[in-house]
């Protein structure tokens, strides 16, 4: 799902009488997540030895990584496929996920044809993929941050921290924005954890899926599905993107968050909602 991170984002992209059909999410190409997000993990900690940073008094690493050794995986998913109760996946996965908060500008046309601009907020979902001795670095939509002013970022104790963009792709709906490390107590950092990745190449239609996001602003959400089609090809914006679509309800303020296979790995960014009166799930 290429999903708009709010529903200003929403109402643009699919105004009312536009074909819509389905709810997609977005496969991660994991050569894009290498390219967009791990190349700028380790060019942080490059940055950070050159900076003398990693001797500065932040914690270095993120208590819960080691959530994602072959160990853990394997007790979750042996939870998961004994029992239909999702919970004690998504008590893992929740330290994971952070809401964003954005304000904006929005520029419009008055009726005589005079562009006006008035400030406006949005919302959307990302996700920790990891950090170095001075920043905490997580990925989200593009169209979530982008023409952003400024970006607040929520942790899952309720902490509320700045982001900056460290980078953006249009093309593929991509961002990774950052939270300097000092701006967190320790408390904090004691807390939240790294998302674990996995493959999307590996999932097959009926396997089931699971999407937490920020859903219309008003805190972290989980819905349930399937995947219900791989390699869909969905057109937005002039752009044909092959995704990975999935029946488990996507709203304005989803965007941004993962879609996690049942081992709570990330299978996918939810990027793009289509609905119509003539379509269920």
């Amino acid at each position: 799902m290429r999903k708009n991170g709010d529903l200003r984002d929403d109402e643009k992209r699919f105004p009312t009488g536009k074909i819509i059909v389905i709810s997609i999410a977005a496969a991660f190409v994991m050569g894009i997540i290498g390219g967009i997000v791990f190349r700028i993990v380790g060019d942080s900690r490059a940055e950070a030895r050159r900076d003398g940073i990693a001797s500065a008094p932040v914690i270095d690493e993120i208590p819960g990584a080691e959530n994602t050794d072959t160990e853990a995986r394997n007790e979750v998913s042996t939870v998961q496929l004994t029992t239909s109760d999702i919970s004690p996946l998504v008590d893992s996965v929740m330290p994971t996920v952070v809401s964003i908060k954005c304000a904006t500008v929005e520029t419009y046309q008055g009726f005589f044809g005079q562009p006006y601009s008035r400030e406006a907020e949005a919302s959307g979902t990302g996700f920790i993929i990891g950090q170095d001795g001075r920043q905490i670095l997580l990925a989200t939509n593009n169209h979530v941050i982008e023409n952003s002013k400024k970006i607040e970022v929520t942790f899952c104790d309720d902490t509320v921290a700045e982001a900056e963009v460290k980078c953006a792709d249009e093309a593929y709906d991509l961002a990774v924005i950052t939270v300097d490390v000092r701006d967190l107590e320790e408390s904090t950092i004691a807390t939240i954890k790294i998302a674990q990745l996995g493959d999307s190449d590996k999932m097959e239609v009926g396997d089931m899926t699971i999407a937490i996001g920020n859903a219309l602003g008003y805190g972290q959400s989980v819905t349930v599905g399937h995947v219900s089609a791989v390699d869909r090809e969905v057109t937005v914006d002039g752009r044909t993107m092959t995704l990975l679509q999935t029946d488990a309800a996507i709203n304005p303020g989803n965007s941004g968050g993962p879609l996690l296979n049942i081992y709570g790995e990330v299978i996918g960014i939810n990027s793009v909602k289509h609905a119509s009166y003539e379509v269920e799930g």
